[in-house]
């Protein structure tokens, strides 16, 4: 038994309307801020999870240590990026709303990453 034509066709106006709402327009600054909280979270999440990869690679796997190079320079290099970025971040968003949009985005963001529970907090 399948839905009406009716039925069918207020479901597409559903959907067409949820597409809306997110493509809507937004400011270059509200996307600056989009993308550098995304690239926020992503960097900050694999810095503090680099070497427990490498670790488990080595100690799971017999990976040796010569072939981790990339884990360890991570773990590094990428808490020195969400570091940058966090600065950025908080120089750039200077009031309420955008505070707020990048805290959404960066709650949004930690969603993709619930395995690791990391905290990104920097404490």
């Amino acid at each position: 038994m399948g839905l009406s034509e009716q039925a069918l066709a207020a479901e597409y106006d559903q959907h067409l309307t949820k597409v809306d709402q997110l493509y809507q327009p937004v400011t270059s600054l509200e996307l600056t801020l989009r993308e550098a909280t995304q690239v926020y979270v992503e960097e900050a999440v694999f810095a503090k999870q680099a070497n427990r990869i490498g670790d488990a690679l080595r100690d799971h796997f017999g990976v040796p240590e010569s072939a981790l190079q990339y884990f360890r320079l991570h773990a590094v290099l990428d808490t020195e990026h969400s570091a940058a970025g966090l600065e950025m971040l908080a120089a750039t968003a200077r009031n309420e709303q955008q505070r707020r949009l990048v805290g959404d985005v960066a709650s949004a963001a930690l969603q993709q990453f619930p395995i690791w529970a990391v905290d990104i907090s920097g404490d």
